[in-house]
């Protein structure tokens, strides 16, 4: 199963000019249920269970591409973009005894050669001290569905369990210690999940820390749609709630009785569509537009890239900017990311393709500007030269001269109206901000899986820009869905052999963990801290001297042309003073007469440059993006900076108390307070960067979004 995902981007690894492997449809479930239930109970939520993952396999197979389905021509259109092979569908649990057994029983039976089932876990604990920690009965099955799972989050937590004989403060620690392992391990669950699906006796009011009732909340706080199994009741009531709904919620959604299977089996129908393709509609369609993107994305090869900015039509609006670009500070050297083989290819074709048609875009409404100027040069030329001439030297080389530069004018000005039409028309501007945005939502999941985060934060922007990104939103969520943690080369990743024992804690034989992820809290915090924060701050900072550096130098330029402007016509008002009065003598006289024509020349061509000066500090938004940047880096070196240092500071102050760390189940000293779990502090941490980079990137490419304007 996990060679097959991880071939997703083989093709790109083995050749980097082919073109991207699309990403395999897979559907990520998170499971969390109570412990206690009865042997008829279990059976009732295998039926139940069994039905729910029925409906979503139906439909994940449906819209798979290249399945044999009678309404196959009814497809979203969008499900062409996923490969051609067999669609995943992934359990993640806490492998736990009950309904977290029941989930993994029953995920064996949804089968088939249209449909592949990934099992996958979370432990709060290493996975001795988790198997140790539960009932010897199910050590057996827990081994079992261990060896079968492709991988297991490992988190840091401490198993230290309550002894009421000893003193008050050693069984608070125990509680806490045991309350952070356990909402670390359901919050950590959520972040592997498209969907929730909790069975819980909802009449027991007596939760748990990082029980199932606590992780239902969370989830809906997360915005993860949650699937609730009611226990408690004999028929099992089913209950569908949409976080996004506002008209929905959990209090107001188990007031109502619940839905048989033919009552949710629509809904859930719809819960699939909307996360695999992006809309409610079974047979949507799409945008052209947005299709036409994915295409280009995934066929495009670099060379195809070199070969087009190779042409001269696009060489001379690619180096424009370059060229010009290079005169301005460019800020310090950045650091490059540790990227990951499985995103690192999808992210480069991005970034190419950001570079490529950003620098197209500029070179564009650049190269207008300079033969707006070109052509004014030539019109003022043309006319000085007919005023500087009477019609009996209208030679016949004059009569050339003008003729070319009339011909050289209505080049220049063809060029600017096929030059604005071919940008808008390609849509250049729109291209490097999809892009852009696909490329720096790609560039969070170098740092967010090392956090044990395979969940992005969600962006939120209430404008058409919003809307035309729907396709990139797309497919980076697939990507991120279709890319197992299995898949990534994590620092802290090994396949595991733990000893497993019999019921009577005689040893038995190993069971092999195949991809076992482990957190280092404190390594987290320190690579965002130092690689994403800090090299984001150096980015602003570089940025907000280009674009100040260009602002300035356009506005200082205007200035000093604009007193050029003032002393070219106070002196030809002189001239023309001095021939007026005859304050001039017969060599100014002359030199008045031959001057004054250029000087009007001059005073034409000045305005036309300072007008096309604030045509490109309008286009390129330096002045704001400039003052963007700035307060972008302030706020990262006086917010997230010091917030990911505090948490490092928390982490250290605990594990200068992990001298007495207790080992497997032996309760550790009394006067060791370690505390454990930290691996969620650093979680959300990286969280809360990645939202941050994620809202700046988003609100980016509304205050960019504009095409290249026609100077004319």
């Amino acid at each position: 199963m996990n060679e097959q995902i991880s071939t997703l981007a083989s093709s790109a690894s083995q050749n980097p000019d082919s073109t991207l492997k699309r990403p395999r449809l897979v559907l990520r479930l998170s499971f969390a249920g109570s412990r206690n239930l009865k042997d008829n109970e279990c059976e009732r939520l295998k039926t139940t269970l069994f039905q729910i993952l029925q409906i979503i396999r139906n439909q994940l197979v449906w819209l798979a591409p290249g399945t044999a389905d009678s309404n196959d021509n009814n497809k979203p259109s969008i499900s062409k973009f996923f490969v051609n092979e067999p669609p995943v569908l992934r359990l993640v649990t806490g492998l736990c005894e009950g309904a977290d057994a029941v989930a993994c029983q029953v995920l064996e039976k949804i089968i088939g050669p249209d449909l592949e089932t990934e099992l996958a876990a979370v432990l709060p604990f290493d996975a001795v001290t988790y198997r140790q920690s539960r009932k010897p009965d199910f050590h057996p099955e827990f081994d079992r569905q261990l060896a079968r799972c492709s991988w297991v989050q490992v988190l840091d937590g401490i198993y230290d369990k309550p002894d009421h004989s000893v003193d008050q403060d050693r069984t608070k620690l125990a509680n806490e210690r045991r309350a952070r392992a356990y909402r670390a391990q359901s919050a950590f669950l959520l972040r592997h999940s498209d969907i929730l699906i909790a069975a819980i006796n909802l009449d027991d009011k007596n939760g748990k820390a990082g029980g199932t009732m606590e992780t239902i909340r969370a989830a809906l706080t997360f915005g993860l749609p949650v699937i609730v199994i009611h226990t408690g009741k004999e028929n099992y009531n089913v209950y569908l709630i949409d976080p996004s709904n506002p008209n929905e919620n959990l209090e107001s959604a188990l007031a109502d009785p619940g839905q048989n299977h033919n009552n949710y089996h629509a809904r859930l129908k719809t819960w699939v569509n909307q996360l695999i393709t992006g809309s409610d509609e079974p047979t949507y369609s799409g945008n052209k537009d947005n299709e036409n993107l994915l295409e280009e994305y995934f066929n495009f090869t670099k060379t195809e890239i070199d070969e087009k900015s190779d042409k001269w039509y696009f060489w001379v609006r690619i180096k424009s900017w370059k060229y010009f670009i290079l005169f301005f500070p460019s800020g310090p050297r950045l650091e490059p990311d540790k990227k990951y083989k499985s995103f690192e290819h999808y992210r480069k074709q991005a970034t190419d393709l950001n570079y490529h048609y950003s620098d197209l875009y500029r070179g564009a409404f650049l190269a207008n500007y300079l033969m707006v100027i070109a052509a004014v040069i030539l019109a003022v030329f043309s006319l000085t030269l007919l005023t500087g001439v009477t019609a009996d030297c209208l030679s016949q080389w004059v009569l050339f001269v003008l003729l070319i530069l009339g011909f050289l004018k209505l080049i220049f000005v063809g060029l600017i109206t096929l030059n604005t039409h071919q940008a808008n028309r390609e849509k250049w501007n729109d291209k490097a901000i999809d892009y852009r945005y696909l490329a720096e939502r790609l560039r969070s999941m170098y740092y967010l899986p090392l956090a044990g985060s395979h969940q992005p934060s969600k962006t939120t922007s209430f404008t058409s820009r919003k809307i035309q990104q729907s396709a990139v939103d797309w497919l980076f969520n697939s990507l991120v869905r279709a890319i197992s943690p299995a898949d990534l080369d994590l620092e802290h990743t090994e396949i595991v052999m733990i000893p497993a024992y019999d019921a009577s804690d005689t040893y038995k034989t190993t069971v092999t963990i195949n991809k076992q992820l482990t957190i280092s809290a404190k390594d987290v915090v320190i690579q965002v801290r130092d690689r994403w924060i800090g090299e984001q701050i150096k980015y602003h900072a570089g940025n907000a001297a280009t674009m100040h550096g260009i602002h300035v130098f356009i506005e200082k330029a205007a200035l000093y042309l604009g007193l050029a402007i003032i002393a070219i016509v106070s002196a030809d008002l002189i001239l023309i003073s001095g021939k007026l009065f005859h304050w001039l003598s017969d060599g100014w006289l002359n030199f008045a007469k031959t001057a004054t024509p250029w000087l009007i020349m001059i005073s034409a061509i000045l305005p036309a440059i300072i007008a096309a000066l604030g045509g490109i500090r309008f286009q390129s938004e330096c002045q704001r993006l400039a003052e963007r940047s700035k307060a972008m880096q302030t706020i990262l070196e006086k917010r997230d900076k010091e917030i990911a240092q505090q948490t490092l500071d928390r982490i250290d102050r605990d594990k200068e108390l992990a001298h007495c760390q207790p080992s497997n189940l032996r309760p550790p000293q009394s006067h060791d307070s370690y505390l454990g779990s930290w691996a969620l502090d650093s979680l959300y941490l990286t969280e809360h960067v990645a939202t941050s980079f994620s809202q700046e990137v988003s609100e980016w490419a509304v205050l960019y979004a504009k095409e290249v304007s026609d100077p004319g």
